[in-house]
């Protein structure tokens, strides 16, 4: 069984899109921007 999760990176700027890359890792991830 998956312990991975889903995450929601609200806003693509630098700070948005680091996360997005760290979470990547460990779980699926979706980017909302303008």
């Amino acid at each position: 069984m998956s312990n991975s999760q889903q995450v929601l990176v609200i806003g693509s700027g630098a700070a948005g899109m680091t996360v997005a890359l760290e979470l990547s890792n460990k779980h699926k991830v979706s980017i909302l921007s303008k």
